[in-house]
């Protein structure tokens, strides 16, 4: 008897725990951080568990979550035992807002026609009416009408049936019109419905406990189909004051599911990269075997590989089909967490871990391409296809600094809208405040408001910091090959502020003088940004002909040149000027050139560059001379200017 209970007790707990009770969770995203490549969701729940053992269900989650990354914990009278991640294919999502507008726009339409159709229908009875009373209206059995009275009931026959066919005719008009649109809508939302429904990401959650208790849940877990690129806006009122610097952010998300009213980090660092440090492997030189251009099994997008001379990486550029750059583009190992992202030309450098075969390469809007490893050096050129260029919206914030410097100057406050340009067209943005700290590595910029960004990888800009950089000016001017004079900023120290190098809109004295690239990479102490040219400076370079000759002595022929550089500041205030121009450099021990004039210029003799730092008042007028001798044997050419 005491086995038999024993046993029963058994079945009886293992009937419990084998099958666990499946409980759905509700649950919200509350924060997440952006990487460059890829995000960290946090997002907290809470669920109704029972005693004994349960299934803990958070659905609706991105398909694309890492399940390597996933982290949960949570608060109650209860203990996890176990965590896993499964996309769901059976559960579709809820009807898109483009679906749900074009059912309404459906809905709206056939309520038109139909209301259309008993217009219609109504001047029909009334044509039926006419054709069937005028006989009996003419013809009175007892007392026919006079021939007056028959001429003016023709006459409104005939024109009250004109306006009944006329009615007629526009209401058929009417509804063959509406019954194209109808076809429209159907066709557009047959489209919508015949793409393949992407499977939802779900997250389970087994737990154990003693009683029936309220359980809170924190999740954590990583996606890759997210990234942000920096981009700038770079202000300079006039050569006295400050550079105004304006770093943005241009996000995209298509993980699946929407960032609704969440707070938002963006981070500089990369998980996507790794942290392995790198290690050389033996290097084997073999035949150049050049590789063919290659296409995907769907036919959209095309790639082309070549060796490459760098060993251990994959080398390359990524674009589109009509050969437009894609940046942020991700390039990722299949298999491994080991990717990067393309740079502003497209371009991109990633090590190859060991025993991988494919590399994935996908953008946003476009269909993703597989190449294969087949090299331990590889260049490849990719053009990807199938998708349509993302369309632009507008998220801002601005930047405040917990800590101030006479080097580093935040605004605290900004008007409540600022402009944001593209292409040179100006924008209006609502403003958000971001705080920014600077870790042992990356940078963080947390926006204070909440922000939503929708699953749909179109691209949206987030103001991050504006900030004033102390900066020297000075005008450098190449007349030998540009008559104009370029205006550079040079900031020292600027690796404290944490930028990244990114896509410049540049203006100068309220102008929008077009685009450029801020290279954060370089290891120089002074970051030179060059903000265009300056048409308040004339420079010209004209030769002098009475200083320039040709002699012949004995078997050889000098020539002799001679050139004027002229400098006018038109501007209202002093400026700083750098001339440059050169001397020819002789490879031949049979040509001698002999340094004639320099107005006193720096000469550097291993280049021949020749260099005057000018500083030129306002209204001022200065002039140079260069000229310089050559000889060389008669018969021969060389090019002297």
């Amino acid at each position: 008897m005491t086995r038999f209970i024993l046993l029963t007790l058994l079945i009886t707990t293992i009937f419990q725990f084998g099958n666990a009770q499946e409980v759905p969770a509700t649950s919200q995203i509350d924060s997440i951080t952006l990487f460059r490549a890829g995000a960290q969701i946090h997002r907290t729940g809470a669920a109704q568990i029972q005693s004994g053992r349960t299934e803990v269900v958070f659905k609706s989650l991105s398909p694309e979550i890492d399940g390597n990354s996933l982290r949960v914990s949570g608060n109650g009278n209860f203990t996890i035992l176990s965590v896993s991640f499964r996309r769901n294919f059976l559960e579709e999502k809820e009807k898109t807002e483009a679906l749900e507008q074009l059912e309404k726009d459906k809905y709206i339409a056939e309520k038109q026609i139909k209301l259309t159709r008993k217009q219609l229908q109504i001047f029909k009875k009334e044509e039926a009416f006419l054709d069937k009373n005028m006989v009996k209206i003419v013809g009175i059995q007892d007392s026919p009408a006079s021939p007056m009275d028959v001429e003016q009931l023709a006459d409104f026959h005939r024109k009250r049936m004109f306006e009944v066919l006329e009615k007629q005719l526009e209401f058929e008009e009417a509804i063959k019109e509406q019954q194209e649109s109808i076809n429209k809508i159907n066709a557009q939302i047959n489209e919508v419905r015949g793409k393949q429904t992407p499977p939802v990401g779900e997250v389970v959650v087994v737990v154990n406990s003693g009683s029936t208790t309220n359980a809170d849940f924190h999740l954590d877990y990583f996606v890759r189909s997210a990234s942000w690129q920096p981009q700038y806006e770079a202000r300079v009122k006039d050569v006295s004051s400050p550079i105004e610097l304006n770093q943005k952010a241009k996000i995209n998300q298509n993980t699946g599911e929407d960032w609704d009213n969440v707070q938002l980090t963006l981070s500089t660092g990369n998980p996507t990269l790794g942290g392995t440090k790198p290690d050389l492997n033996p290097w084997f030189l073999d035949f150049y075997n050049a590789y063919g251009s290659r296409r995907n099994s769907n036919g959209v997008g095309s790639y082309q590989v070549r060796s490459g001379t760098e060993g251990g990486y994959v080398n390359g550029t990524i674009r589109d089909v009509d050969g437009e750059a894609l940046i942020g583009a991700s390039v990722v190992f299949s298999g491994t967490r080991v990717g990067t992202v393309t740079d502003i030309d497209g371009r991109f450098r990633i090590k190859i871990p060991p025993n991988v075969s494919t590399l994935e390469v996908s953008y946003t809007g476009y269909a993703s391409l597989s190449i294969p490893v087949t090299a331990y050096a590889m260049n490849v050129d990719v053009a990807l296809g199938g998708g349509a260029m993302l369309d632009e919206v507008v998220v801002t914030g601005y930047g405040k600094n917990r800590k101030k410097s006479k080097d580093f100057e935040m605004k605290g406050s900004r008007s409540k809208s600022s402009d944001y340009y593209v292409d040179g067209q100006r924008v209006k943005a609502e403003t958000a405040e971001v705080s920014i700290e600077k870790a042992l590595t990356t940078f963080n910029y947390t926006i204070k408001i909440p922000v939503t960004i929708k699953s749909d990888g179109k691209m949206q800009t987030v103001d991050i910091q504006q900030f004033k950089v102390p900066a020297s000016y000075q005008y450098y001017a190449v007349p030998k090959l540009d008559k104009d004079a370029f205006l550079v900023g040079e900031i020292t120290n600027w690796e404290q502020y944490g930028l990244l190098s990114a896509e410049t809109n540049l203006f100068f004295e309220g102008t929008f003088l077009g685009k450029s690239f801020l290279d954060f990479e370089s290891v120089e102490d002074t970051l030179a940004i060059s903000l265009g040219r300056d048409k308040n400076i004339i420079v010209q370079r004209t030769k002098m002909k009475d200083f320039t000759k040709k002699q012949f002595l004995g078997g050889n022929r000098v020539d002799t040149r001679t050139f004027e550089i002229s400098v006018v500041n038109k501007k209202s205030q002093s400026i700083k000027i750098r001339i440059e121009d050169q001397f020819p450099i002789s490879k031949n021990k049979k040509i001698d050139i002999d340094e004639l004039e320099t107005s006193n210029a720096s000469v550097n003799k291993e280049t021949g560059i020749v260099r005057w730092d000018l500083t030129l008042p306002s209204n001022d007028r200065k002039k140079l001379r260069l000229g310089y001798k050559v000889k060389y044997p008669k018969g021969k050419r060389v090019q002297l200017e």
